[in-house]
Formats: C-alpha cells, structure tokens, sequence
C-alpha cells in the first residue's frame, strides 16, 4: 500500500510539471506572436471611392453625421457627397452611372422601375408623416384645403410632392380638374409663391420653412399626416451595385453609427445637419423633430410603392399595367 501512494505521489509530480512546462511555453508562444504582430508594418489599403448623390434636405441627416464624424472613413470608404434639390435629380445621376448610390423618396423609384429601370433599394434611412404640406398665400384666400379649388398650384413633378398632392386633393374631395397645375423645381417655388405667380406650393423642408418666414403672416401651411408616409431610401442601379457588393455593409454600418450618434448626441447632430444645410439650428431641430431617423426595410415600403403604382397607373403616367 505504500508503494502504491509513493508512486501516485510521482506520477502526480510528474504531470504537474508537464502542465507547468506546457504553460510557459504557450504563455512564451503567444507572447512571441504577439511582438511579431506589434512589430510588423501595417497593411494599408486604399481606400474604396463611392459618390452618393443625394436629395439637399434635413431628411439626408445620417448621411452627413456619417461624413462628419467619419464612420464611412472608419469603414474604409473615400465618400464623396453630391448635393441636388430633389432626390428625383439624385436618382437620376444614379442611373446614369455617375453615383453609386441616391438618397430618394419611394415616389421617383416608382417612376423608375416602371420604366423599366432594374434599381436594388438597399435601405430606408428616415420616415416621416409632416415633412410636406401645401403651403399658401392668405391673400388668395386659402385658410382651408377646400381652397385649394381654382387655384395655381406648383408643384415638382415625378417627385413625391406630385403624389402627396393628388392624395391631399383626393382626400378632401377637390377635382384636379378645378386645380391649374404648374411644374417647377423645388429651389424655384419659394419665390414664385412669394411673387404671387402661383396661389399655392406643395412642396417638403427645408423649402416651408424658407416660404413661411418670407410670407410671414401672409403664410397658410396645410399638413396631411394622414395621407402620405414619406420614406427616405439609399437605392442604387443594380449594374452599378453589382460592380462592388462588398461596399455597401460599409455604407450601412456608417450610417448605423450616425443613427446611434444622433440617438446619443442629438445637440451635435443638429449643429453637424445645420452646417452642412447652411440652416438655422433651431428651424433644423423643428425638422427633425418631425422625421424618424432609422436604418432598416420595413413592409410598409412595399405596400405604399404598390399604392403609388396604381396611382401612376390610374394617370397614366405609365403604360404598364
């Protein structure tokens, strides 16, 4: 019996001393990698160009926190931002090929894909239900929807304002037929309406804003948050796309740390969002006050670009069917 415990003891010996040897010599290893990758030379790698054109509104607000604090930088993106006064003619630079991608609303995506165009919508980045109105004149008598009936309306369009509008009309019972409808760019209708060239605009930010302090008491806005859910996507022509795939997790995961910032930070996000507008804090603030700024696909995109498609349909707007 005592033979047996003095050579159990032994063996014991013997193992913890394979152990401990074991150890130092993995502590030994993985501190010897760890110098060697401290000590190698890092490897650099060019970073990816892509230019996103975009609509110039507050609606664009992740996109330029994730420039100014440079998440797409941090995701190893050169991103090169160009300004437009609708996402209509950002979308359009994107389909020519000279954008890899386009801040838009869901109405011109409408208009496209109905036109044949093969577009991938790789995220909504905001959603908002007042960010449009009509904004009037008081001296053309226009307190109320009902009168809007027999008045000069201008309008941007194949952009969401032409489709907010036609609901907005639609809504309240007015014909379109009693309405005289005039096409213009959305920096022209501020000083059309304040010309008193036109009665009425239905237009979105930052421009009733800029109409409301230039008409000042002169100003009747009318809302219709119950007619349209304004969706503010980062879509992009499939052929383009396909070219780098492997870019656009970079440009979500940037734009999920602007979400995360403006979340957190919501003074910084502001000043960053007025800079870059070349706005008053304080109107920009009421603004987004107003808009839901996340980045995610949600079922509700499909259903309200079903809906703008029989509309399309119905006015023949396209010959599809």
């Amino acid at each position: 019996g005592i033979d047996c415990m003095v050579t159990s003891r032994k063996r014991r010996k013997q193992v913890y001393c394979i152990l401990s040897v074991t150890v130092i010599l993995l502590v030994a290893g993985v501190a010897y990698f760890l110098r060697r990758q401290n000590n190698a030379k890092p490897t650099t790698r060019e970073p990816v160009k892509v230019t996103i054109a975009e609509g110039h509104q507050v609606i664009s607000a992740l996109v330029y926190i994730a420039q100014a604090k440079h998440y797409f930088e941090a995701e190893g993106l050169d991103v090169s931002v160009i300004c437009h006064t609708s996402g209509r003619d950002a979308l359009k630079q994107a389909l020519a090929g000279e954008a890899m991608l386009a801040t838009v609303a869901d109405t011109p995506i409408v208009h496209s894909v109905l036109a044949g165009e093969k577009l991938h919508t790789i995220a909504t980045i905001a959603t908002t239900k007042k960010n449009m109105a009509v904004l009037g004149r008081k001296d053309r008598v226009i307190s109320t929807p009902a009168d809007l009936a027999n008045k000069k309306i201008g309008v941007s369009v194949g952009t969401n304002g032409e489709y907010f509008l036609d609901s907005y009309l639609a809504m309240h019972g007015i014909s379109k037929r009693n309405i005289e409808i005039v096409d213009l760019n959305p920096e022209e209708m501020v000083d059309a309406l304040f010309a008193g060239r036109i009665d009425a605009v239905a237009t979105w930010q930052p421009y009733l804003e800029i109409g409301r302090k230039k008409l000042a008491a002169n100003t009747t806005i009318l809302y219709g948050s119950d007619v349209y859910k304004w969706t503010w996507n980062l879509a992009g022509k499939q052929s383009v796309l396909a070219r780098s795939p492997e870019i656009i997790p970079n440009v979500l995961r940037a734009l999920i740390r602007a979400e995360a910032f403006l979340r957190e930070e919501p003074k910084a996000a502001r000043e960053i969002v007025a800079a870059h507008m070349k706005l008053d804090e304080s109107d920009v603030g009421r603004n987004m006050a107003e808009i839901r700024f996340a980045v995610e696909l949600d079922q509700s995109l499909l259903t309200t670009r079903e809906s703008q498609a029989r509309w399309a349909i119905r006015k023949g707007l396209t010959d599809k069917t």
